[in-house]
């Protein structure tokens, strides 16, 4: 992660970069890379929190799915372009990584169905037994 002038950290997510900063005990100043995209991912999670609220006593589950870096189409060139800038993402997965997550959801059914959750799928992978995240990274994904 960038450290510029002792202080500043560019990020893509505000928690890595206030993690750095309480690590070495001093302040700092965030600048977001990605709002449009982080404010659409804020209110997707508080959409579908209110509705999974609203909605238990039917037995409808309301989940959210994170897939986290995942190679789609045009992620080579944007990873090119980030990694250029000086920021590098890391490696992209394969879209059929979240899956298995996917799947354990949708198989859930009555009242006690999982609802208000946020999967985060490469996590749920690994803890579930279906590969670590290097195990979905995509072919010239970098990294």
């Amino acid at each position: 992660m960038p450290d510029l002038n002792g202080s500043v950290a560019v990020v893509t997510g505000a928690p890595s970069a206030v993690a750095v900063m309480r690590d070495r005990q001093r302040a700092g100043r965030i600048a977001s890379l990605n709002q449009p995209y982080d404010a659409a991912t804020a209110a997707l999670a508080s959409l579908s929190f209110s509705l999974a609220h609203e909605l238990r006593g039917d037995g409808i589950a309301v989940n959210i799915v994170w897939p986290g870096g995942t190679m789609t189409t045009g992620s080579a060139e944007m990873r090119a372009a980030r990694i250029a800038a000086g920021i590098d993402t890391g490696a992209y997965l394969r879209p059929e990584h979240v899956v298995p997550g996917v799947l354990h959801l949708a198989r859930q059914s009555g009242p006690q169905a999982q609802t208000a959750t946020a999967l985060d799928a490469p996590l749920w992978n690994t803890r579930h037994g279906f590969g670590e995240r290097a195990a979905w990274v995509a072919d010239n994904a970098g990294g």
